[in-house]
């Protein structure tokens, strides 16, 4: 059983920095089921 079985992980700011990185690792372990982010252009 993996530490995160039935839970429910919500990452935020998921387009770059940290939180790409611990939502790019979510999703190969098939934690993540929708990944939503807003890319803004400057």
């Amino acid at each position: 059983m993996k530490l995160l079985d039935g839970k429910t992980a919500i990452v935020t700011g998921a387009s770059r920095g940290i939180s790409k990185g611990i939502a790019t690792v979510f999703a190969q372990l098939l934690y993540i089921k929708v990944l939503i982010f807003r890319f803004m252009l400057n």
